[in-house]
């Protein structure tokens, strides 16, 4: 018998945030050998591995890095706690264990995929699969809590912006590089709230990521990275919009 919980605990213990996983993804392809799986790490890192035979496909996808920063690793009353335990290890884990118990199933192919780089927008892993892989049936493993079934996920859009212009002394009524960034923020609260649905997963809402204004005597700067979350259907292209005709002779890029 293979030990399910210290496949988990081991996985925690990887620190793996986005672009780091590669030592994880090798701990997995062998751990998922050793199972029975047929097993190999693709061109971008993802762990992959497959049980059964068949000509129906099953893919079970999960990601195998987390967001930075290290929760030390521990169990208490039977909780345990780390960076991924939840987001989303666990679930993968969860994919492992079960599908080694089915190594000799017929009719059915099962691939299990740890993917790379979720946690930033490059989504590596993910979208080095959309042209490879074809399954009848994809199920994404991702945080919902033991006993709920998360359907789907709002998309999300994002804008660099970035303006400079020559420096002033506050003394005039000059606008300030970042008084022009936080007023695009204010002009995009208010679009996104308009446009609100009946409830959370329906309605856009927006997050101001990072924000940087300074100067160095001569030229004004400022900087920020804005993300919308949008619900499906969703008009991306009167967003996209909006937000360059509101930042008028700023650079932004979407």
């Amino acid at each position: 018998m293979h030990d399910d919980i210290g496949l988990i605990r081991r996985m925690v213990e990887f620190y793996s945030p986005a672009t780091k996983e590669a030592e994880l993804s090798a701990f997995l392809v062998d751990q998922m050998r050793k199972r029975g799986f047929k097993t190999h790490q693709d061109e971008v890192g993802n762990a992959v591995g497959e049980v059964g035979c068949g000509d129906r496909h099953i893919a079970l996808i999960g990601h195998i890095d987390t967001a930075p920063g290290i929760v030390p690793v521990r169990e208490e009353d039977g909780v345990l706690y780390g960076r991924g335990s939840v987001d989303a290890k666990g679930s993968f884990a969860t994919f492992v264990c079960a599908a080694s118990r089915l190594t000799e199933v017929t009719g059915t192919r099962i691939t299990v995929i740890g993917a790379v780089e979720e946690e930033c927008p490059t989504s590596k892993g993910a979208w080095h699969l959309v042209d490879r892989m074809h399954p009848d049936c994809v199920v994404i493993g991702e945080p919902s809590g033991w006993d709920n079934i998360t359907i789907g996920y709002k998309g999300i859009v994002g804008f660099r912006y970035r303006k400079v212009q020559p420096n002033a002394h506050f003394a005039g009524d000059n606008v300030r590089a970042g008084e022009h960034a936080i007023g695009l923020y204010n002009a995009l609260a208010g679009y996104t709230a308009e446009r609100s649905g009946k409830g959370e997963f329906d309605s856009p809402r927006l997050e101001l990521r990072r924000f940087l204004a300074d100067d160095d005597g001569l030229m004004d700067t400022a900087e920020t990275y804005l993300a919308v979350r949008i619900p499906p259907a969703f008009d991306i292209d009167g967003l996209i919009s909006f937000v360059t005709g509101t930042a008028g002779d700023a650079d932004v890029v979407c």
